[in-house]
């Protein structure tokens, strides 16, 4: 196994996309003070999950990200991408070639990958960990750590020398192992404590556990009668529901068929309103008619009263000639056709006042008739509004019945909703 190539992007003074090829001929970087030797070093010791500024020398996470000149912006994130060949298996990943990732953003946000999946640090430290590869391995070495490397105590070169054998995995594990174990045996003591202070309340528990048995029995009985009274009511409301149903359904086809009632009444009303319209015009006319022969009729009884007064004048006159009967027979003969012109004249007049009286006598007969008629429609009418009141009224007792058939099957639906709930009390009371 080996490092083939490294990939650096926003890597402190990287702020371009690099790729250095290791195909084995470079055996040395050589370049004046100041020209980012070491930041190559750096960036693989990064990459491979170094934590530590210090070791990166740098003072804080975010001074790895390239900050920026005079001539370039700062870059957001920074990212290095080591690959591994891997043709002799010496990582466990089923993979001619491994690349590992590290991405730090300035927001703080720090993300792992290997072969483009993500994973944690912990992953990365795990695959590298019998490569020799490791962060505190012997394979980096920085230019000032070798006076430490010489001056090491027995416990980093015996670090060193597990991690270049490939022990040190197993080390980690075997320490992580002990951790674990001394967990495990703190909860141990914890749950022998439990046992302990549960001893001491089994006797309450148990007083406890038959007060609770003695409220289930009574809880059961409870539950079958509120049962049993809920099955009847559900039982009586259904009837209800079905007799107001049936009543409904009688009253809905009473209500219909009063209204078609009523409309056939409103339809008469209006014809017959058409023809009493027509026949009070007729009856004004009437009216007028008769005003006009009463008009007439008093001109008559006025000329028949004149012809009276001449008749009577013509009666004195005859007297006088009677008297003079030789001197004024002509004048009596002339009295004579006057009387006669003027009875007549009496009689035309007395045959036009018996006519008037004999109409004016018909169209009060027929004015009756039709005042009688509109008395009749006039009562239809009011009959019809009240059974379309009581229609109305039937309506809205449809409506309360379907409110509270509502209102009922609402309760029972929360009744069966309330059943699974009652269960899983019951239950939890068993358990306690």
């Amino acid at each position: 196994m080996k490092l083939k190539r490294v990939r650096i992007f926003g890597f402190k003074t990287f702020a371009d996309k690099t790729d250095l090829e290791l195909d084995g001929s470079i055996i040395a970087v050589v370049g004046p003070n100041g020209c980012g030797k070491s930041n190559i070093v750096d960036s693989i010791l990064w990459g491979l999950g170094e934590t530590s500024a210090k070791h990166l020398r740098a003072s804080s996470g975010r001074e790895v990200i390239f900050s920026g000149s005079a001539k370039r912006r700062p870059l957001g994130y920074a990212e290095v991408t080591l690959h591994f060949d891997n043709e002799d298996g010496a990582l466990p990943i089923d993979s001619p070639e491994v690349s590992i990732s590290r991405r730090f953003t300035k927001a703080g946000d720090s993300k792992y990958q290997i072969n483009r999946k993500n994973c944690r640090l912990r992953d990365v430290a795990d695959l590298l960990a019998d490569s020799g590869l490791g962060k505190a391995g012997y394979a980096i070495v920085g230019q000032s750590e070798i006076d430490q490397a010489l001056a090491a105590s027995p416990q980093q070169r015996r670090a060193w020398i597990d991690e270049a054998a490939g022990v040190q995995r197993y080390r980690a594990r075997r320490v992580e192992s002990i951790r674990r174990l001394d967990a495990a045996r703190t909860h141990l003591q914890r749950i022998h404590d439990l046992v302990l202070e549960l001893e001491d309340q089994r006797e309450p528990l148990r007083a406890e556990a038959e007060i609770a048995k003695r409220y289930r029995s009574v809880r059961d009985g409870l539950r079958e009668t509120e049962l049993a009274i809920l099955v009847k009511e559900v039982c009586k409301a259904v009837r209800d529901y079905n007799e107001l149903d049936d009543k409904s359904k009688s009253q809905a086809k009473l209500a219909r068929l009063e209204s078609e009632r009523a409309d056939d009444l409103e339809k008469a009303a209006e014809r017959i309103g058409k023809t009493v319209q027509e026949l009070e015009a007729k009856l004004e006319a009437l009216r007028d008619q008769r005003h006009s022969d009463q008009s007439a009729l008093e001109q008559a009884i006025s000329r028949r009263k004149i012809a009276e007064h001449k008749l009577e004048s013509l009666d004195e006159w005859e007297k006088r000639m009677s008297e003079e009967a030789d001197s004024f027979e002509e004048r009596l003969k002339q009295a004579e056709e006057d009387l006669a012109e003027a009875e007549k004249s009496s009689e035309q007049e007395s045959a036009v006042l018996d006519q008037l009286e004999t109409s004016l006598s018909s169209a009060d007969s027929e004015a009756k008739d039709l005042a009688e008629q509109l008395r009749q429609a006039e009562s239809t009418l009011k009959d019809g509004r009240v059974q379309e009141e009581k229609r109305q009224r039937v309506l809205v007792e449809q409506e309360h019945r379907d409110t509270r058939l509502a209102e009922i099957k609402e309760e029972l639906e929360g009744v069966i909703d309330a059943l699974p709930d009652l269960i899983e009390a019951e239950k939890e009371a068993e358990e306690a």
